[in-house]
């Protein structure tokens, strides 16, 4: 061992010791107090040839963690984050060149207990890149007895470690064991949530076991909305991988229905065909015109096809039911639509804007408003065609007698 790094972890091991003896640290101070954390750790990288001293270090500072996040406010994470992200990568590096993995397991075993999920279960999540798969199996061993011994808490420790072992083993049959104590029950299949179901299949899928990864997600009705897209994504590329045309074809309608959009389209387009692109098309925009309520998803999705036109139409056909109260959504329209000269649709969307507005009566609103009106009275000459809509005098008279209580807004407009 060199003095630099001696002189390395006997500093560490200082300031961990001043960080377990620190007074409270408020909500206001927890960032900077993270990164002194952060700094701390940062100088144990000088202990580069002697890993076996910076882990039992690092290993102390894990053991400090509820008297640390004890004596804070960590509302924001910050300092959690320290342990989640800088000390479990410094403990991988560590690991990875300590040549003895054994006395490794050894070192963390007794980290874990049965309380909920901790930081210390985090350096399970990355161990087979420092550890043989050999140790690692003994780990499972260890960790079930472990669990046992300590009387089956569903949440604890040993089972989230157990979980990223699972993971990294490629073992699905692990997993599922594991996953069904979580569940607090030791049966397996239609009974366990969907996202538990996911997690197996996707990890079937993995070890490119087709038929088990099929097996499992097909166990998840195509009726359930949760978790749709993750089901969905997985699904199809079994399918896929499978060669299993039919059914993939089914996926990727199903997926282009619950959520049109250009990438779907594609996705969709790359299993039936391009061929077939043009009428799904004209089908898509046919059911966009028909409904009855005004989706921003849909006029997007125009926007994408580059049916401006359409988008035009589609917006002046629901005036009188787009919500202004979704500003976000009719912002980001009115930009994409700046370039294409659609005076009509713009004044729609400020309208229903300003109306919102109008209707909360909040002046700390009304400037806003004020912007919204003056915006409108702009595009109003550049309007040769209102297509049943009332133009703005008739627009602005309405205005004026519905909200002619709010004075605020009217000083505002008029400049006063």
């Amino acid at each position: 061992m060199s003095a630099q790094s001696k002189q390395a972890i006997s500093d560490f091991k200082k300031r961990l010791a001043a960080f377990k003896r620190r007074k409270f640290t408020p909500y206001g101070h927890s960032n900077r107090y993270a990164v002194e954390l952060a700094q701390a750790l940062q100088g144990l990288e000088g202990a580069e040839d002697d890993p076996n001293g910076a882990i039992t270090a690092l290993l102390a500072f894990f053991t400090a963690d509820q008297i640390i996040l004890n004596q804070c406010d960590d509302s924001n994470g910050s300092i959690g984050d320290v342990f989640r992200t800088n000390a479990a990568e410094l403990f991988v590096r560590f690991a990875t060149k300590c040549d003895d993995k054994q006395w490794i397991l050894e070192q963390l075993l007794p980290l874990l207990s049965n309380e909920p999920f901790d930081f210390r279960c985090m350096l399970f999540e990355h161990m087979a890149t420092f550890m043989p798969e050999p140790i690692m199996r003994q780990a499972v061993t260890r960790l079930w007895e472990l669990f046992e011994l300590n009387g089956c808490n569903d949440l604890s420790s040993f089972i989230f470690a157990l979980e990223y072992l699972a993971w990294q083993l490629k073992d699905p049959a692990l997993l599922i064991e594991v996953i069904s104590c979580k569940n607090a029950t030791r049966r397996t299949g239609h009974d366990l949530p969907v996202a538990y179901i996911i997690d197996i299949a996707l990890l079937y899928f993995q070890c490119d076991d087709l038929a088990n990864a099929r097996s499992w997600i097909e166990r998840i009705p195509v009726t359930e909305s949760f978790k749709k897209t993750e089901r969905d994504t997985l699904m199809a590329a079994i399918y896929s991988k499978l060669g299993d045309t039919e059914a993939l074809t089914q996926t990727m309608w199903r997926m282009y229905r619950a959520d049109r959009g250009l990438s779907s389209l594609n996705q969709l387009i790359a299993v039936v065909g391009e061929s077939e692109r043009e009428g799904i098309v004209a089908q898509a925009i046919a059911e966009i015109m028909r409904g009855k309520e005004f989706e921003g998803e849909d006029a997007h999705y125009l926007f994408e096809l580059g049916r401006i036109d359409d988008v035009e139409r589609y917006i002046v056909n629901h005036a009188k039911n787009i919500e202004g109260d979704f500003y976000w959504i009719l912002l980001n329209l009115i930009d994409d639509l700046k370039p294409h000269n659609k005076p009509l649709a713009t004044s729609v969307m400020y309208r229903s804007l300003l109306d919102s507005i109008l209707a909360r009566a909040k002046s700390v609103t009304y400037h806003h408003g004020v912007s919204y009106l003056k915006k409108l009275e702009n595009l109003s000459p550049t309007i040769d065609d209102w297509q049943g809509l009332p133009d703005h005098a008739a627009y602005f008279a309405a205005l004026q007698a519905q909200h002619k209580q709010k004075s605020s807004f009217w000083r505002q407009y008029q400049g006063k």
